[in-house]
Formats: structure tokens, C-alpha cells, sequence
């Protein structure tokens, strides 16, 4: 999904388990060392992984329609306003559908990003969220005494289990 990097700095890293899927959530940053200059971000927000028991023998990615395209992987034709996806091959697209699409929209806005890359190839999918302010999953600075604050992550986690639960059935 990204051309080219050399540094993945990985913090705030959070880990647990739903149904058989091991679920790694981090706020990353990945970046390219330039001759005698700053490292260059690449990316920088915050990425999802996980690791499901179904193998997707294909490797697929999906951007909203406004990204630039930076993969080799062949255009899909689907139909969506909002999403584009590119493909290895036209096998196991079935996953490919509106239900997947709105998990994705639902992802990006219970995050509060400006930006989504998701892929997966077999037993990997990724989920890129980036913002252009800093982004944080939950934060220990808000007060524990007020329900709403809970609100948004416990959103940010149903999102993601709504998007295991469609990939598992």
C-alpha cells in the first residue's frame, strides 16, 4: 500500500482477540530516511490489523475514490460512490460488497479520519486511518466518571467487530 518505507515506529499499541481473530491496533508511523535530511513521513495515523482464520487467496486494496493510485494491482470494476478496489486477480471478490463498504465508512468516521487504505491478502487484513491532526484510540486524559467519553471507542471497537463478524461468515 505504500511504495516505500524503511522505519515503522509503532506506540500506543493496544491487542485482544474476537472471535478467533487476533486484533493489533497502533498508532504508527512510517517513514524514509532521506541523505543527511529529517525522516520523511510516509504515513503517519493509525493502523488496524487482523489476523482471521479464512484464507483470501488474493490481494486486495481499497481506497476511497479521491486517492492517488500508488499500487500495480489491477482497477476492479465495482460499483460505489465512495470506494475504489484494486485486485491481484479477479478470484474471492465476494467479500467485495455494500456491506463491506459501509463498515469501511463506518470505520473512517468513528475514527474521525481523513483517510482509509484497507487491504488484504490470505490471512492478513490491513486498515490504514490517517488524519491530518493527531489521532488517538481512546486517551487517558479524559475523565473515567462520564459515560459519553466511552462513547467514541466503544464505536471504534464495534466497527471493527462488525467488519471481523462479515469477514468470518
Amino acid at each position: 500500500m505504500f511504495n516505500n518505507f524503511d522505519i515503522q515506529d509503532d506506540e500506543d499499541c493496544v491487542f485482544g482477540n474476537y472471535k478467533n481473530t487476533n486484533i493489533i491496533i497502533s498508532k504508527t508511523r512510517l517513514t524514509l530516511p532521506i541523505n543527511g535530511l529529517e525522516n520523511r513521513n510516509i504515513f503517519k495515523g493509525i493502523v488496524i490489523q487482523l489476523e482471521i482464520e479464512k484464507n483470501i487467496q488474493n490481494n486486495i486494496i481499497i481506497t476511497l475514490k479521491n486517492t492517488k493510485n500508488t499500487t500495480k494491482l489491477q482497477l476492479l470494476e465495482i460499483n460505489n460512490k465512495n470506494f475504489k478496489a484494486f485486485g491481484a486477480n479477479q478470484n474471492n471478490l465476494e467479500i467485495i460488497n455494500e456491506s463491506l463498504f459501509d463498515i469501511l465508512e463506518n470505520i473512517l468516521i468513528s475514527n474521525n479520519a481523513d483517510d482509509i487504505k484497507f487491504s488484504f491478502n490470505n490471512k492478513t487484513i490491513l486498515i490504514f486511518l490517517a488524519k491530518k491532526s493527531p489521532q488517538r484510540i481512546g486517551s487517558i486524559y479524559k475523565s473515567v466518571y462520564s459515560i459519553k467519553n466511552y462513547d467514541k471507542l466503544i464505536n471504534q471497537f464495534v466497527a471493527i467487530f462488525n467488519l471481523v463478524d462479515l469477514i468470518n461468515n
